[in-house]
């Protein structure tokens, strides 16, 4: 059990890598992406400023290339609107006070989307499906740029691979693994190893074992 988890995680680990260097590129110091709230209050600019608190359409070019389409509240991206890098890659959705907020989607420099869900403060949360350049997908529950809660691991043929709790990134808790072979794990685990009380079913259905397990392996 613990090689196919392994291939799995990693793979999941390396593509979720690649999205969290983007986010920090997000806050550097040539590009707007900043964290912030879902709120903003018109009191929150002086007088001065009022004319610009209200909601309006820009196009703006920042150095190194990137570009932002959408409505602005007082000087911030904030609304719907697209923040383009200068690699071709691309978010189209949600802003609040310069942060990725909401509904979106992140696109590669490709097109090909790579992930759509929702987002707070420039990071997956909530609702959303990562997809990866071998055609499998994560759809579930995101906390913080990461899986966390329930969700689902298909592969490139839309087979369920995992069925569970997640957690930092990994199946923790109680979850259904299945093999293309056939076997299936129904039970628990924790930082993506079987782990705790749990059955293994061979292809054919039969009960090959069922009681305790720690790191992947059946406590005998």
């Amino acid at each position: 059990m613990k090689r196919a988890f392994k291939i799995s995680i990693v793979s999941l680990a390396a593509l979720l890598a690649a999205v969290t260097l983007q986010a920090q590129n997000y806050n550097d110091a040539t590009s707007p992406m900043q964290g912030g709230s879902y709120d903003y209050s018109y009191d929150d600019v002086g007088t001065s400023q009022r004319r610009e608190a209200k909601p309006h359409w820009v196009e703006k070019q920042y150095p190194g290339g990137d570009s932002y389409k959408g409505y602005q509240v007082g000087g911030q991206n904030h609304g719907l609107g697209t923040y383009l890098w200068a690699d071709g890659s691309r978010y189209e959705g949600e802003f609040s006070k310069d942060s990725f907020a909401g509904y979106g989607v992140l696109y590669m420099p490709d097109g090909r989307t790579v992930y759509e869900g929702e987002f707070k403060n420039s990071q997956p949360h909530g609702l959303g499906t990562f997809y990866y350049t071998a055609g499998s997908r994560y759809v579930g529950e995101w906390a913080n740029g990461v899986e966390c809660g329930t969700g689902i691991l298909y592969d490139a043929d839309s087979r369920v691979v995992y069925f569970g709790a997640w957690n930092n990134g990994k199946p923790n808790g109680k979850g259904v693994y299945n093999w293309a072979d056939g076997r299936k794990y129904i039970g628990a685990f924790r930082d993506g190893k079987s782990h705790g009380n749990g059955t293994l079913y061979g292809a054919d259905g039969k009960v090959v074992f069922d009681g305790e397990w720690k790191d992947d392996k059946p406590v005998e």
